[in-house]
């Protein structure tokens, strides 16, 4: 796999991830199956999303869209339909079920029969996001301003009438339903009636910013090029620089805890301290496109060398946070009914053997005796465990060891 920019999760729980040059990978759950061209994909996938009838539709650099009923590929473009624009930046379907594509200088809705085309002073140049809100309003991102679109008319948001910058690459919501929009330096907020502009720090230290996020609490989380800014309570503004320069991404796990990407590392927020992940399985994340949290809990880590899956169970702010690469071995691996664990200690002590499912549920606990310095061995019982993917974590004198990945065979 390759650069990865966009993460997808389907009514039937496959995750999608859109290539920067190879069409998609899709992840059932189990494995990965590589569609490219020759299967009428196209090859550029910016933004991927699923219309009322369980359609997918994947928007492509060059080679306009792509659209998947589950059995056949049909690809739109300027010469064979309506959508005219052959480079589609991003995609959303709303409510009613219409597919709305970004592209440049317009957008346009396809009701599934017909094209309609909308540009104005403010949709013009790229149309960079799509948002919509809580009331089904769409909103677009555009290098001229921002757009409201409320079903029937189009209104245009530029600095003539109360945005902060006419550029907005990302738009997000709060718990309240006010509009963020965030451009370069400054946030704009819309109440519904005006924008407030807040620029908590001293223009220049940031250059843009990349993703909104209301997390659980209803705190605001932004990633931004000098580091992560978190609006708290009566509206003060932290900046957090421990998470690095150029933060493109961040979500949130199931324990609460902010997960962020930047162009090098992983950041983990676990209360007042932060760990940081250079290494994930072996690949540095260079350029963090998007973190993806799915119904499973599991969270995804797109980036330019691939994707890496995240257990937060098995993760707090001073360990790796996927199956990683240790001194444990197991034989055989896959397995039927029981397997035997393998592994090297530079110390002895007491130990315990946790076994957990890719939800991060333990479903094992095995304590062991008193451990050697060396080789030592443990076989283990996994007759009554579902057929899947397991990992194994040794936790040595409380500390842990090390992580294995084993496979319960059918």
């Amino acid at each position: 796999m390759q650069k990865v920019f966009s993460v997808f999760q389907d009514v039937d729980q496959s995750l999608w991830f859109g290539l920067n040059a190879n069409g998609v990978s899709v992840f059932d759950g189990s494995n990965f199956t590589n569609i490219y061209q020759s299967d009428g994909l196209k090859p550029y996938v910016n933004d991927i999303c699923e219309d009322n009838d369980g359609n997918l539709w994947f928007a492509n650099s060059y080679y306009g869209a792509t659209k998947f009923d589950g059995n056949f590929w049909t690809n739109y473009t300027g010469s064979n339909s309506g959508i005219g624009n052959n480079n589609i930046y991003c995609i959303a379907s709303d409510h009613l079920g219409n597919i709305w594509f970004g592209t440049y200088n317009e957008v346009i809705k396809f009701d599934g029969t017909n094209w309609t085309h909308y540009a104005n002073s403010t949709l013009s140049g790229s149309i960079n996001c799509i948002f919509q809100d809580s009331e089904n309003n769409l909103w677009f991102g555009t290098d001229y301003g921002v757009t409201k679109y409320n079903g029937t008319t189009f209104t245009g948001y530029t600095t003539n009438n109360g945005l902060a910058d006419n550029y907005c690459n990302t738009i997000g919501e709060d718990a309240v339903g006010n509009i963020w929009c965030g451009s370069y330096y400054r946030i704009s907020i819309y109440n519904g009636s005006t924008w407030t502009i807040n620029d908590p720090f001293d223009e220049g230290d940031f250059s843009a910013f990349y993703e909104i996020f209301s997390d659980h609490n209803g705190t605001m989380w932004l990633a931004a090029s000098s580091g992560i800014l978190k609006q708290g309570p009566n509206s003060t503004w932290t900046l957090y620089t421990e998470t690095g320069m150029s933060n493109y991404a961040l979500n949130e796990d199931e324990m609460g805890r902010i997960w962020t990407g930047s162009y090098n590392h992983l950041t983990l927020k676990n209360g007042n301290s932060w760990g940081y992940y250079y290494n994930l399985d072996g690949v540095v994340p260079y350029y963090t496109k998007k973190i993806f949290r799915d119904s499973n809990d599991l969270m995804w880590i797109a980036h330019d060398y691939g994707v890496t899956r995240g257990i937060p169970a098995l993760a707090t702010s001073a360990e790796v946070l996927q199956l990683e690469k240790s001194m444990a071995l197991a034989y055989p691996n896959p397995f039927y009914t029981s397997t035997t664990i393998e592994f090297d200690l530079d110390v002895s002590g007491n130990a315990t053997l946790d076994v957990y499912d890719l939800k991060g549920s333990r479903i094992a606990n095995t304590p062991l005796q008193q451990l050697v310095i060396g080789k030592n061995t443990i076989t283990i019982d996994g007759s009554t465990w579902p057929s899947g993917i397991y990992c194994g974590v040794l936790h040595l004198n409380g500390n842990k060891s090390s992580v294995i990945k084993i496979v319960k065979a059918n």
